[in-house]
């Protein structure tokens, strides 16, 4: 994600990363007086695992070349090369 420069993703998965640890519930514990639940916990990981999957299927899809033209003659290369 941080290649493609998705921040959002890259925050999100470590905000929910970070409160599903068990250290940092421990820090936020031992800190403040505050628990996270674990129902509440369960529910990040299962945020965690969905925000993942999505951010890795989804999105816009890109290619390797500047511009359809740009495609249209590498593929015209190649198929003359495969014909030879």
């Amino acid at each position: 994600m941080l290649l493609t420069k998705n921040w959002l993703g890259v925050f999100v998965l470590l905000l929910v990363l970070l409160l599903v640890l068990p250290p940092v519930n421990t820090f936020i514990k031992v800190q403040f007086g505050w628990s996270i639940h674990p129902l509440l916990r369960i529910g990040f990981i299962a945020l965690l695992l969905f925000v993942f999957v999505r951010l890795l299927l989804g999105g816009d899809k890109t290619s390797g070349y500047k511009s359809p033209e740009v495609k249209a003659r590498f593929m015209e290369i190649y198929d003359e090369k495969m014909n030879d």
